[in-house]
């Protein structure tokens, strides 16, 4: 692709070569890979710049992910070392986010319509943690009286994913993302009381060891446990078809 169809940047020539390769599984008449919104690019870089990255609360990287054209189908492909390279996401709480939300999405088979009806219902209630937007826990941080305190949240990356799933963002971790000053022992005891509730919530709290120790191995090793990496396949593929 680089040499004969002049596509230079490598995030590009992923999103050109999973496409292909999506289009080709679900069009097979021996395939049984069912289309999903993916497929049908309604989840493409607009959405991901915008409204994902909104309700992630990573706004701060809009920019890149328009300029690498990141689309849904392309981000669980995305190494720590893409993530970090192309899309400068330095920070290892905002790439712990960013995997616990593409978990989200995943849990949903990228049914974008279907999480946002189930989000709307849950703006008035302490249920389905997972799906929380970054600003439903600004909410709730307001709604439990630490509005002082709930707007250091926004580009922070804290979301309802990261509070269910990360077993690493305690009431310390989350005072201190809010800015409560070591002094301000009262505002602390009333967020871990009132956090300690939300997540005792039946279904809020959910266990992924598995899930927590991939991400872990992927910050040590500069790369998420997962699957034959793009760029190993498409030489495969080649090496196959020279035979």
């Amino acid at each position: 692709l680089k040499k004969n169809v002049g596509i230079t940047h490598p995030l590009h020539r992923l999103k050109l070569i999973l496409a292909i390769d999506e289009i080709v599984k679900v069009t097979n008449p021996g395939s049984n890979v069912l289309p999903t919104p993916v497929t049908f690019g309604s989840l493409n870089y607009d959405w991901a710049a915008s409204e994902w990255l909104n309700h992630v609360g990573l706004t701060q990287y809009k920019e890149k992910f328009l300029g690498c054209l990141i689309d849904a189908r392309m981000i669980e492909h995305l190494s720590r070392k893409d993530w970090k390279s192309y899309i400068k996401v330095l920070d290892t709480f905002h790439y712990r986010s960013l995997q616990y939300a593409l978990f989200c999405m995943k849990e949903y088979n990228y049914d974008w319509k279907k999480l946002q009806k189930q989000h709307e219902q849950c703006q008035s209630s302490n249920n389905e943690l997972l799906i929380w937007s970054n600003a439903r826990v600004i909410k709730w941080v307001c709604d439990i009286g630490l509005e002082k305190y709930a707007y250091n949240l926004l580009q922070s990356g804290v979301h309802g994913a990261v509070l269910a799933l990360d077993s690493k963002f305690t009431t310390a971790v989350f005072a201190q993302k809010l800015k409560i000053p070591n002094h301000g022992l009262q505002a602390y005891g009333r967020l871990h009381s009132q956090f300690e509730a939300l997540i005792a919530v039946e279904g809020n709290k959910l266990s992924m060891d598995q899930l927590n120790a991939n991400i872990d191995k992927g910050e040590s090793e500069s790369k998420l446990k997962r699957g034959l990496s793009w760029r190993r396949s498409l030489k495969m593929k080649k090496a196959d078809n020279s035979l």
